[in-house]
Order: C-alpha cells, then sequence, then structure tokens
C-alpha cells in the first residue's frame, strides 16, 4: 500500500513541487537578507547564514563576492571588498584592535582594509587592520595578513611572507 502512494506519479510531481518552492522561498529569504543587511551591494553577493558582520555601515561589497559560512567580519572602520573577491570559510578580517600604549582599560583604534579585485582567501586565515591586499592575490589558508600585500601574490603560512609573485600570460 504505502508503495503505491510512494511511487506514485502524482505524489512524486507533488514532492517535487514542493521541493522547488521551498528551493525558491529559501533563495528569496537569503537575496531580502542581503537586501536589507547591503542595500548598496553589487549584484551577485552571496553569504552564509552563519556569516558575522559588525558595522554593517561601513563594509562596501562590489559584485561577484562569495563569502563563506562562519566569516566574521568586524568594520570599525571602512572595509572595501572589490569585485570577485573570494572568501572561504572561518576566515576574521577585523579593523580594529587594542592601542597597547594607552592606560588600561585599553582603548580602541581601527584603520580600514581593503582587498583589491579577484582575491581569494583561504579559511581560517586572519587580516588585521590597516592592510590593502592586492589584486590577483591569494591568501593562504591560516594566514595572518599584518601587512599590505602586492598585487599577484601568494601568502602561505607559518611567516606570512610572499613566496611567490604570480605571472600572468595574456593570449
Amino acid at each position: 500500500m504505502i508503495q503505491k502512494i510512494l511511487f506514485n506519479p502524482l505524489f512524486l510531481l507533488i514532492v517535487k513541487c514542493l521541493d522547488y518552492c521551498t528551493y525558491k522561498i529559501s533563495n528569496y529569504l537569503q537575496y531580502c537578507r542581503i537586501k536589507t543587511l547591503f542595500p548598496n551591494a553589487g549584484i551577485n553577493l552571496v553569504f552564509d547564514k552563519t556569516t558575522t558582520f559588525k558595522y554593517k555601515e561601513n563594509i562596501i561589497i562590489a559584485n561577484n563576492v562569495s563569502i563563506g559560512p562562519n566569516v566574521a567580519i568586524g568594520a570599525k572602520s571602512k572595509v572595501v571588498l572589490s569585485d570577485f573577491v573570494r572568501i572561504s570559510q572561518n576566515v576574521i578580517i577585523e579593523t580594529a584592535g587594542c592601542d597597547l600604549d594607552t592606560n588600561i582599560p585599553y582603548e580602541h583604534k581601527s584603520a580600514p582594509i581593503n582587498i583589491e579585485e579577484n582575491v581569494w582567501i583561504g579559511s581560517n586565515a586572519i587580516i588585521l587592520s590597516g592592510v590593502t591586499i592586492g589584486k590577483n592575490s591569494v591568501i593562504g589558508a591560516g594566514t595572518i595578513v599584518y601587512k599590505d600585500i602586492p598585487e599577484n601574490s601568494i601568502v602561505l603560512p607559518p611567516k606570512s611572507e610572499v613566496i611567490k609573485n604570480k605571472r600572468f600570460n595574456k593570449a
């Protein structure tokens, strides 16, 4: 009896329709969340529901930006994510930190972060305040970026230094 119901073509059609409707509603809710948080963001912005944004008014997002799950972006100062930036899971981007030159309790200081076009940031990387990451660069998984990275660079831990400059051949 159950097999007749489960494999009935009408029942299968209803299940497919419900699945499609659920998919469309989920996409629409994600679109609404993106437009609510970032009304001026570029096209094709994708981020997970576990992504955390602090001071979202200081975050500028261009076109075709993808942000993975469990990413935290703290933007006490401006954070710019340019076109085609890819941020993998568990990345921390933080513009603020404690000024250890002041008396306790330490005051916060912040500096902007600029991530230029076509940058890929690997999982568990940490991007600290005042950094610019140049175009076409790759930040390896687990890297701590505390100084500017030139264009076309590959940066890997443990020293977080540029290990290679990528060359692009134009055909």
